[in-house]
């Protein structure tokens, strides 16, 4: 069965303790994406390479898996000065502190130590995936 890639949707939220689910909700953690790219199950493998008295296949073990979650975000900003974009949260998980001064202005500022993490939703026509620790990178293109 094919899957439609236009039904897709993220959800992001940031954890207050890493590792936590703080179950994202549509109505207010909905992020508007474009070119969603996943890897639903990545990781380093490692052949285990028995001998066997028969012959058949031999196992591996993914010894560090992980998921790899990629798209585009529009730079928008909020409806209102000194309100957080909607997009925010995972600029708060690549890395960057959010500074918000009420009614005037929102800044973000690359840091160095108690990085934040976020937990991910994303829907890809009716199969839904947890990210929960989900930390990454983010780049502008202008």
């Amino acid at each position: 069965m094919p899957f439609y890639a236009r039904n897709q949707i993220v959800l992001a939220k940031i954890e207050s303790t890493y590792g936590t689910d703080p179950t994202p909700v549509e109505g207010s953690d909905a992020i508007l994406t474009k070119n969603l790219q996943r890897t639903i199950y990545d990781g380093n493998r490692v052949q285990r390479d028995l001998n066997f008295p028969y012959m058949g296949n031999d196992n591996s073990i993914n010894t560090a898996p992980f998921v790899t979650v990629t798209f585009d975000v529009e730079l928008a900003g909020s409806s209102a000065a000194g309100t957080a974009p909607q997009f925010g949260v995972l600029l708060r998980a690549c890395g960057l502190d959010e500074t918000v001064v009420a009614s005037t202005s929102v800044t973000y500022a690359p840091i160095s130590t108690a990085f934040e993490s976020a937990t991910l939703y994303y829907n890809y026509d009716g199969e839904m995936q947890k990210v929960i620790g989900a930390r990454g990178t983010a780049t502008l293109n202008m």
